[in-house]
């Protein structure tokens, strides 16, 4: 297992990145946003606990990660102060830039990480865009199991939430330890903005959010406390090797196979040509 600075690039030098590319072409770029998260939580919650999350995989895997990508769509909360909202469509042609730049570094196996709620849709079709356009595979991990209601329950006696993630984040990265605020009443439960929402979700149905009150991103825990901040860094790296262990050699594998796919593609028009059912 690599230790915490030597995974960091932009705490490396060229020559450094230059030897860990003869032997490895693993490595992580972190993702995140800069949007409102409740009266309590830092805007950069999101960039921060990708940025250690990653850290932690990277620990884990003895692979290198990138300097975080901030700036990205937030969805829901774009109307809130501090809140700093991109297109979806900028956002997309970011993260595919600085991806295809990653690869012509080097790093062929690239895995994005985070878990913002609106990544998903736009590094779907970052990863899809380059693989058309190129062939190459990036992988997109969003480890919300990183921090497990198994391991968390039994550690702390409460579940996963942006402010033990932000607590535990400036701990990995060794940011001050009181970057969630206190003194807030704990808030109502999440729920949906507005009553149309919980019907329209059940017909399966989608639409832009937009939050009608800071509690709805992430509600306020008085029993999230600094002092909590190692035990749950404890748990993620307990679920890193639990949970994430494997996904470097299946990630390589996966390379592999789709790779002997269009060695012999089984969708050839001869091959689909012959296919002719029986007499």
């Amino acid at each position: 297992m690599a230790a915490t600075q030597q995974v960091r690039m932009e705490l490396m030098t060229s020559p450094q990145v230059a030897r860990y590319l003869q032997t490895s072409d693993l490595a992580i770029l972190p993702v995140g946003c800069f949007e409102m998260h409740g009266p309590h939580v830092p805007l950069g919650c999101d960039t921060l606990h990708a940025y250690a999350m990653s850290v932690i995989l990277a620990e884990q895997w003895d692979c290198l990660v990138l300097p975080p990508i901030q700036y990205t769509y937030p969805g829901a909360s774009d109307h809130w102060p501090g809140t700093i909202a991109p297109r979806p469509t900028a956002t997309i042609a970011w993260i595919k830039e600085i991806c295809l730049a990653a690869l012509r570094a080097g790093f062929k196996r690239l895995v994005v990480v985070g878990t913002h709620g609106p990544l998903s849709f736009m590094v779907s079709t970052v990863i899809r865009e380059i693989h058309l356009e190129t062939g190459q595979i990036v992988l997109h991990c969003s480890p919300s199991k990183l921090m497990p209601d198994d391991l968390m329950t039994e550690a702390l006696g409460y579940t996963r939430g942006e402010d033990i993630l932000v607590l535990a984040s400036a701990r990995v990265l060794g940011l001050p330890a009181d970057l969630v605020a206190g003194g807030f009443a704990d808030s109502p439960e999440r729920s949906f903005p507005l009553p149309s929402q919980g019907a329209l979700r059940r017909a399966e149905c989608s639409w832009p959010w937009t939050f009608t009150a800071p509690w709805q991103h992430q509600p306020v825990r008085s029993q999230v406390r600094p002092e909590h901040a190692d035990q749950a860094v404890e748990v993620m790296r307990h679920a890193a090797a639990r949970d994430y262990a494997h996904v470097p050699e299946e990630f390589a594998r996966y390379v592999k196979d789709m790779a002997a796919l269009d060695d012999d593609p089984p969708w050839a028009l001869d091959k689909v040509a012959a296919m002719k059912p029986r007499a």
